[in-house]
């Protein structure tokens, strides 16, 4: 039988209360991210580069960015995201705030500020509801009709032309910092920096969204497009939904080209991985212009295409063998030259057709690709291992791991919500989501351990920031962070420290 000590036993009660006298702060680790943020100079950057609000509010556009940013990469959401500063003042004072955060509705104020949109009054904004038929709630109380409905815009409310320049050189220069602090090895594969654009979805539910506009899927949304070097988004833009992703592309190229990727690509070449979406005239004539290599999905013209294909002799087919993990029987590749219907130069069409498993015998599937690769542009070593067509769509492959950082932006830090209906302000705070994106790449591919490079900013919260601790103001102006170490693992603190040494060396 136990003894009544024995510490196996649970307690028989239990008791709680708060000690006055006692402060500490759930999130100490979090002075790690800090670090990062003061090596890249993201204070004096948003100082310098966001548009300025007016002289009587209450907080500077670097302060509300500021909070923003901290509050995003600690688990933060929307206008909310720095809420977890303003209730714990041990928390705001790591990233030197102190009271100087604003609420949920002063975020919302100064991004539409920033914006350049107007103040809107409430007769602009609400209009009487009309009757409604009396309504239970779930414990059968009577629930009072809504007095007033949003009014939406029949025209989007978008950003000003010259806020947004503000706002994309803001998010340029950040672009260029983590870039060179990562290093062209995270940036680059093979010989080649690589660059990818991309496009998604933001779905959104109500009426109030003024860009909202239904998608192929038949769900309402805004449309985010997307340019980056390895993890580094370099330019970014929020649309009304449906827009062409293939017209609006180009523009977001040239500028990610001009501000960043000139800056960061050293004597390298530029090689775009770009989906079908993007398989457009305007799109490869920018590329054309930026003087980038490119390998794109050309699967919307499979048509013409296929019918070339299948015209092909069958010495002009190398064979790849079975693959088990895609259920593929037997596969192939080949090359031949295609001019697109109003294109002005022809295309050099990698091909890959493949049998499945369950397949009648001669029925093949097909896939495409564009480039501007040639042979002498690519590792000889490569090309004579594996094939010039095979390698290039082993080289096209690794899109799919450059769609992965979409997830931080859209999962981890709630880019996948727009948080207002007015565009111009979702459109603002898609930029600090960008920039969070980027501070983060920094730390996940720079800053902690090898081991964990590439760690999700879920993962870093929970296990790098979520630690306690005290925060004192020391002489000399030094913010000292005690962090709880009694009862982490010896591994755990190993990490932390490591990782906060590097970050002071950035």
């Amino acid at each position: 039988m136990s003894r009544s000590g024995d510490k196996r036993n649970p307690a028989r009660s239990l008791r709680a209360q708060f000690d006055d006298e006692f402060g500490a702060t759930s999130q100490g680790g979090a002075v790690l991210v800090e670090q990062v943020m003061r090596r890249l100079g993201v204070r004096r950057l948003l100082q310098q580069s966001l548009p300025a609000r007016s002289e009587t509010s209450e907080y500077s556009s670097a302060e509300i960015g500021y909070a923003v940013l901290a509050g995003l990469l600690c688990g933060g959401e929307g206008f909310r995201c720095a809420e977890k500063l303003r209730e714990d003042t041990l928390f705001a004072r790591v990233f030197g705030l102190e009271e100087r955060v604003g609420e949920e509705a002063t975020v919302w104020r100064a991004m539409c500020e920033m914006a350049g949109l107007d103040k809107r009054k409430f007769r602009d904004t609400y209009e009487p509801a009309g009757p409604a038929l009396t309504r239970l709630d779930m414990f059968g109380r009577t629930k009072l009709p809504a007095r007033h409905r949003r009014v939406v815009c029949s025209q989007p409310e978008a950003m000003r032309d010259a806020n947004r320049e503000q706002f994309a050189g803001a998010l340029a220069c950040l672009a260029v910092k983590g870039a060179k602090v990562v290093g062209a090895s995270v940036l680059r594969v093979g010989p080649f920096i690589v660059v990818h654009g991309d496009g998604t979805d933001l779905e959104v539910r109500g009426r109030c969204f003024d860009a909202a506009r239904v998608n192929h899927e038949g769900n309402c949304s805004l449309r985010q497009l997307l340019v980056r070097c390895g993890p580094i988004h370099c330019a970014q833009d929020i649309l009304p939904g449906a827009s062409d992703e293939g017209l609006n592309i180009p523009r977001l190229l040239s500028q990610a080209a001009d501000t960043v990727i000139d800056k960061v690509k050293g004597s390298r070449r530029v090689l775009a991985l770009l989906d079908a979406a993007y398989c457009e005239k305007a799109v490869v004539d920018e590329l054309n212009r930026l003087n980038w290599l490119y390998v794109i999905c050309a699967n919307q013209n499979r048509l013409a295409l296929e019918q070339q294909a299948t015209q092909l002799a069958s010495w002009e087919w190398k064979s790849q063998g079975p693959d088990v993990g895609r259920g593929w029987s037997e596969s192939q590749v080949s090359t031949f030259r295609y001019m697109p219907e109003g294109w002005t130069q022809p295309q050099t069409v990698i091909v890959r057709r493949w049998r499945e498993v369950d397949d009648l015998p001669g029925h093949w599937h097909y896939a495409f690709l564009y480039t501007n690769l040639a042979k002498e542009d690519l590792e000889g070593d490569k090309v004579r291992q594996y094939g010039y067509a095979a390698y290039l769509w082993m080289l096209y492959s690794t899109k799919q791991g450059h769609e992965n950082h979409f997830k931080p932006l859209l999962s981890d830090l709630g880019g996948h919500h727009p948080p207002s209906g007015r565009l111009g302000a979702t459109q603002a705070f898609a930029f600090f989501t960008a920039m969070a994106a980027n501070i983060h790449a920094v730390l996940a591919y720079k800053v902690v351990d090898h081991t964990e490079r590439g760690i999700r900013p879920w993962r870093t919260r929970r296990d790098y920031f979520s630690i306690a601790g005290r925060v004192v103001m020391q002489a000399g102006r030094v913010l000292m962070v005690t962090l709880a170490g009694a009862n982490l693992s010896d591994m755990r603190k190993r990490l932390w420290q490591s990782a906060f040494a590097t970050a002071g060396r950035l």
